[in-house]
C-alpha cells in the first residue's frame, strides 16, 4: 500500500511472507499517478542496509514475475505467446512477449528469436522486415531461473501461409478471369503467380492470344 509519495519516489508498505512489514521505495516513473492509500503488487529488490529503515522495491519487476508466470503457464500448454519483435541482435532478434507496440515494453518477458526461425526462407530475413513487427510465437527453450527463453515463428508462419493459400484455392474456379504476373517463361509457356502462394502454367499456344 503506497503510504507517501514525493518527488524522488513514492513509498510503500511492503509485507513479506514470514516478515514484519517494510517500508520500501520505488521510482516514481514506474507508477506517476501513484497516490496515498492505492494497493499495488512490489518485487522487494534490496532489504534495508544496516542503520537505514527503507528498503527499495519495483512495481514493474513484480509485473515481470507475473507475466513470467504467464509464459510459463502457456508453455506447459504448448500454447502461443503473442509478442513484439523490438531489435536486432547477434544471430537473431530480441522480442517482447505479451508487448504488441513499443510502448507497453514495461514488465514483458525478453525472448531470443534465431534468424532461422524468423521467416519461411532459407535464407536469412533483413531486420527491417522482422523488428517492429508483432505476431505470435512458440516457446521452444525455457529456463525462467536463468532468464532463458527462446521462440520460434516457423511453425505459426506455415499455418498462416497455408491459410492463405487455401482461401485463394477456394477463391479459383474454372472458366473465372484473375489476374496473374509472369515468373518465368520456358519453351513451352510459362508459370504465373496467381498470387497467395498459387502458381499456374500457361500453354504457349496461348501466349499469342
Amino acid at each position: 500500500v503506497v503510504t507517501d509519495v514525493t518527488e524522488a519516489a513514492f513509498f510503500v508498505e511492503v509485507r513479506p511472507l514470514g516478515h514484519p512489514p517494510l517500508r520500501a521505495a520505488i521510482p516514481p516513473q514506474e507508477a506517476p499517478d501513484a497516490k496515498p492509500g492505492d494497493a499495488m503488487r512490489a518485487r522487494l529488490l534490496d532489504p534495508p542496509r544496516a542503520n537505514e529503515a527503507v528498503a527499495v522495491a519495483s512495481v514493474e519487476q513484480a509485473k515481470a514475475l507475473d507475466t513470467l508466470d504467464t509464459l510459463v503457464a502457456h508453455a506447459d500448454k504448448s500454447e502461443a505467446v503473442p509478442g513484439y519483435v523490438v531489435r536486432e541482435v547477434k544471430g537473431g532478434f530480441s522480442v517482447a512477449l505479451f508487448a504488441d507496440n513499443d510502448d507497453n515494453l514495461a514488465g514483458t518477458v525478453r525472448a531470443f528469436l534465431p534468424a532461422s526461425q524468423a521467416s519461411l526462407s532459407r535464407f536469412a530475413p533483413r531486420g527491417d522486415d522482422v523488428v517492429g513487427r508483432a505476431g505470435t510465437f512458440d516457446v521452444v527453450e525455457l529456463e525462467p531461473e536463468r532468464a532463458n527463453v527462446v521462440v520460434t515463428r516457423k511453425q505459426r508462419l506455415a499455418a498462416e501461409r497455408k491459410a492463405e493459400l487455401d482461401k485463394r484455392l477456394a477463391e479459383l474456379e474454372i472458366g473465372a478471369t484473375v489476374k496473374a504476373q509472369v515468373k518465368t517463361i520456358v519453351a513451352y509457356g510459362a508459370f504465373l503467380d496467381l498470387g497467395n502462394g498459387v502458381e499456374g502454367q500457361l500453354r504457349a499456344s496461348e501466349l499469342g492470344r
